[in-house]
């Protein structure tokens, strides 16, 4: 027999079987598999690093073990799963010149062909 913890049931009569519909079902001594910032860094193929700045960031939820950071495997799961909406990207573009700089530029570079 096997014993099982879940938030929600139902239960219908299929002909002369019970059916138990049972969500988010788990075994009572179950125990979340967590992962190292290696581990994690090793199943996305990304750095230490970037793993730290993720979690840091709140997007992967950090469980503690006597003072060890680790992830949950659903939780690495449900970060890949997401939808990541594009981060606008920013360019540093110099500033413009103004009529006059550019001027002064188009006599320098006429100056160094000569």
């Amino acid at each position: 027999m096997i014993t099982l913890t879940c938030r929600s049931y139902r239960a219908r009569v299929d002909g002369e079987n019970v059916v138990l519909e049972i969500d988010d079902a788990q075994p009572m001594n179950f125990v979340p598999q967590l992962m190292s910032k290696a581990d994690v860094a090793s199943r996305l193929h990304i750095s230490i690093r970037k793993v730290a700045e993720i979690a840091q960031s709140g997007r992967l939820a950090v469980v503690r073990v006597d003072g060890a950071v680790r992830f949950r495997e659903e939780d690495v799961l449900r970060l890949l799963t997401e939808r990541q909406e594009p981060r606008p990207r920013l360019l540093a573009l110099p500033p413009r010149a103004s009529g006059r700089e550019c001027e002064h530029r188009a006599v320098q570079h006429a100056n160094q062909r000569q």
